[in-house]
């Protein structure tokens, strides 16, 4: 797979080393016209990549460079905005942050690439520069038309080289990573455009007043960023200090629900579920057994078939536990997982015998998820399964018992080796 990656990353390189050797001569044509202009722009360029940068606890980072980008399309052009953004990304990834050679030779082709096409698109669709619109008014729609078509060109190229380079990597479907990874952030990213638009007006009628608002930007943008960072994790960390306090009730269950929790967010990328719905998923699957609380250690802990009563109260705890999560507000979607997370596509499961449509798709990868962690590893009345074992009992009652789509992805991962690191610590020595 890294091999593909590799290749693909060489032809992204090849198509940005010639689009950088193509606008060359203009861009020092630019650079000779207006080099105070272009160094004004650079220098706002790197302190928002500087300022900006937030790195994200799943991987990844955002930045608000978007913004200056946009305004140098708008000023200059997509070729000179391609060449600021190679040198500003060469010092920040390759510097600053010290990002092995090949992913910074990648971040910065890829954002060659993708400033290069938005503005041959802004161009095409009747944008012009902003020195030569005299007022925004409905009277200029090429300006906002072509705007509108630079962003989507430039958001579908970014993110597009992105989702392939890490489906080569991990071998996952490309478009399902785009649609769980990107699609749900494309409404909100529009705001980076209309900002860039009027940092580029500004700057040519009021160069002073562009450096103050975009000052404002950065530090509105970069203290939403690091707030919505700090708050996530914490929310993270109460979750995780619940599923603890669960998993520590009963020595069989210590860590299961960080396991389940990280296969479930696993098959989740794999199906393409969206970025608001994988933090549900999450939060669900580090919750998904906090209604055992309420069943008792005697019962959990029990060595021999359980009773009708018995075993009514464990089939109790998936409502039991939603209506303890219901509570939060905020956390009322995972209380509709948690409580699902037991339904069959059958319609023949607990607490609601919901049928295949019916079940929240977070619950239908939850269910797969604790199944197979669940399989993995010890219970006081049986051994833990091997990985294989657990897979194949898994495939054999998929579309009746569990999610066709989720069990092809947890297959998937069987194939390449991925799903010892969620079974049991027992489990993984003996692997």
């Amino acid at each position: 797979m890294r091999t593909k990656a590799y290749l693909f990353s060489l032809v992204v390189a090849c198509a940005a080393g010639g689009i950088l050797a193509h606008g060359f001569g203009g861009f020092l044509s630019t650079l000779g016209s207006d080099p105070r202009g272009i160094v004004v722009w650079f220098l706002l360029l790197i302190t928002a990549g500087l300022v900006t940068y937030v790195a994200l606890r799943g991987g990844g980072a955002v930045t608000g460079t978007a913004v200056v980008n946009f305004a140098i399309i708008i000023t200059y052009g997509g070729e000179v905005a391609a060449w600021l953004a190679a040198v500003e990304m060469a010092i920040l990834a390759g510097l600053v942050l010290r990002f092995k050679w090949w992913r910074t030779l990648f971040n910065i082709s890829q954002m060659v690439v993708s400033l290069a096409t938005a503005g041959i698109v802004y161009r095409t669709l009747g944008g012009s520069g902003i020195a030569t619109v005299s007022v925004l008014t409905p009277g200029k729609p090429g300006l906002i038309i072509g705007l509108i078509g630079c962003h989507l060109t430039y958001f579908i190229a970014n993110t597009g080289l992105v989702t392939v380079w890490n489906s080569l990597r991990l071998g996952q479907p490309a478009l399902r990573m785009w649609r769980g990874n990107y699609l749900w952030m494309l409404p909100q990213s529009f705001a980076a455009p209309l900002v860039g638009l009027t940092l580029a007006y500004v700057y040519v009628r009021l160069p002073v007043a562009m450096v103050l608002i975009l000052f404002l930007w950065l530090v509105y943008y970069t203290r939403t960023s690091r707030t919505n960072v700090i708050l996530q994790e914490a929310e993270r960390g109460t979750v995780a200090a619940l599923a603890t306090a669960v998993d520590s009730s009963l020595e069989f269950l210590e860590g299961e629900s960080e396991r389940v929790a990280a296969l479930a967010v696993e098959l989740g990328r794999r199906i393409g579920l969206s970025g608001w719905r994988m933090q549900a998923l999450e939060y669900a699957a580090l919750l998904h057994d906090i209604g055992y609380l309420a069943v008792g250690r005697r019962i959990l802990a029990k060595n021999r078939s359980l009773s009708r009563e018995e075993w009514a109260k464990v089939r109790d705890h998936a409502s039991v536990g939603a209506a303890i999560v219901a509570r939060v507000k905020a956390l009322r979607r995972v209380g509709e997982i948690v409580r699902a997370h037991h339904e069959r596509p059958d319609g023949r499961g607990y607490p609601r015998g919901l049928t295949r449509q019916q079940i929240p798709r977070e619950a239908a990868i939850l269910k797969v998820a604790d199944a197979f962690v669940a399989m993995t590893s010890p219970r006081p009345y049986r051994n833990a399964l091997s990985v294989e074992q657990a897979v194949l009992k898994i495939k054999e009652v998929q579309g009746t018992h569990f999610d066709t789509e989720v069990v092809e992805g947890l297959l998937e991962l069987y194939r390449i080796d991925g799903l010892d690191r969620f079974a049991s610590s027992q489990m993984a020595e003996a692997a």
